[in-house]
């Protein structure tokens, strides 16, 4: 069982518990409270977009300094206790060998641990972020899922991290990475998005809204194995916001042996709330509208051609309605050390499944291009575990400096700080003196030798 969250931080872009901390502290109307939130969290957004790295700074410099237009008496409250823009820090980052993937590890407040990842399209960034700490659906090709569930995230750690993505694409040394923000989000790292329910739609609405991140709400993705009830009320709460559902079976049978809570939720439900979702957008939206369907290929367990077939069947209802998205298994890590349980299809099994779908049927399938598996950043890899530990540590104010490499990318607290390595600049001074002092030395034993012959 997870033990209950004991948080003292105050995150600053947590608008509702920052308006109940003004209301009671600042002795402001509960309207009041609600506009200076608003207020802050718009300017603490706008520096955040722009990949200002505020967050380092002292709550009451910050508020001093960054935050404006608010009463005395607001600023008077902010003093007294800390408010700051992370509540949580950057511990690891991996890069993937063709640098088109980053996983950020973070820590949270209460030492819980997450990942997100940065995916680098050619047009597109795309931020892969957590709901959960762990997760409770127990997916049996899911490393995360094999951690179980361990806590839900506030609303502002969920958007944390998108700060810590964009600070750190415009902070970075490379000059295509300090052109590129966040442009899509996907809720597909770790947890189940649908069972942190209130906090995800809160920070979903902070992503679309013009005056914070201004997404376009079709560039939201959130992610789910099927929460039939939440799957029903989710475009009324996110009007908009894509929907993805991680079917992966196209029995109860064989999806129950791979996702055992999948018994809490019939197929013939599932299809139910997909279909459901579905009227809603299209009343909304017209026609035209569609679920992205995600489909884990796993070798001899549901890759082959017949379940394909049923597949098919299953969704020929819904034609004109659906993408399938195929995603070839990713070997997971666990505490344990590499899960065997799976293997990835064959090129062959992948070709004949997507034939059935696309050219038999007439749906709509895509294969995922997975990125970052080699830093266990790809789908269905995510447990904080780093593919290599550093040999050395950092702090988060010398990551994001120019005059430092990314390849130095382990961060540490204030104590360990005093443990940094030796400059490199250093020791190639060392070098080249000792190097000419050898020298000086060999000439004039040379010197004495000719003397003395």
């Amino acid at each position: 069982m997870a033990r209950k969250r004991r948080l003292v931080s105050n995150c600053l872009l947590d608008e509702n518990a920052l308006a109940v901390y003004l209301q009671e502290r600042a002795g402001l109307s509960q309207v009041k409270a609600e506009s200076i939130a608003s207020r802050i969290l718009d300017q603490v957004i706008n520096y955040t977009r722009k990949g200002k790295n505020i967050g380092t700074l002292d709550s009451e410099v910050l508020i001093r300094k960054y935050i404006s237009g608010i009463p005395k008496a607001a600023y008077a409250a902010l003093s007294q206790e800390k408010w700051s823009l992370f509540t949580s820090q950057v511990s690891a980052i991996s890069e993937s060998s063709n640098k088109k993937t980053t996983k950020l590890l973070i820590e949270l407040e209460d030492k819980y641990q997450i990942e997100c990842v940065i995916l680098r399209h050619n047009k597109r960034t795309t931020l892969c972020v957590s709901s959960q700490a762990g997760c409770k659906m127990g997916c049996t090709f899911c490393a995360t899922g094999q951690l179980g569930y361990e806590a839900n995230l506030t609303r502002g750690e969920i958007l944390q991290q998108i700060a810590h993505a964009q600070i750190f694409l415009k902070s970075s040394n490379n000059s295509e990475d300090e052109r590129r923000s966040v442009t899509n989000i996907v809720f597909m790292g770790m947890g189940e998005p649908l069972n942190n329910y209130a906090n995800v739609v809160a920070a979903g609405k902070v992503l679309v809204d013009v005056k914070r991140f201004n997404l376009s709400p079709g560039r939201v993705t959130v992610s789910t194995v099927g929460v039939v009830n939440r799957m029903k009320s989710i475009h009324a709460d996110l009007p908009g916001v894509s929907l993805a559902l991680s079917l992966h079976a196209p029995s109860q049978d064989l999806r129950q042996k791979i996702i055992p809570t999948a018994k809490a939720y019939p197929l013939h439900k599932l299809m139910g709330a997909l279909k459901e979702h579905l009227r809603q957008r299209e009343k909304s939206f017209g026609h035209n509208q569609f679920v992205m369907i995600e489909y884990i290929l796993l070798s001899g367990v549901n890759d082959m051609e017949n379940v394909a077939e049923e597949l098919a069947k299953l969704l020929l209802p819904l034609q004109q309605q659906v993408k399938v998205n195929l995603i070839p298994y990713n070997p997971i890590f666990n505490p344990q050390g590499l899960a065997q349980t799976f293997e990835a299809p064959s090129e062959e099994s992948i070709k004949a499944f997507k034939s059935v779908l696309s050219k038999k049927y007439g749906i709509f399938c895509t294969v995922r291009t997975e990125m970052g598996q080699d830093v266990n950043g790809a789908c269905g890899q995510l447990a904080c575990v780093a593919k290599a530990k550093p040999d050395y540590s950092e702090d988060i104010e010398d990551m994001f400096s120019p005059k430092k490499s990314k390849s130095q990318l382990r961060l540490t607290t204030k104590k360990q700080r005093r443990h940094k390595p030796v400059h490199l600049k250093f020791m190639d001074n060392r070098l080249l003196l000792s190097g000419v002092a050898v020298a000086a030395f060999l000439s004039l034993t040379a010197i004495y030798v000719r003397r003395v012959l």
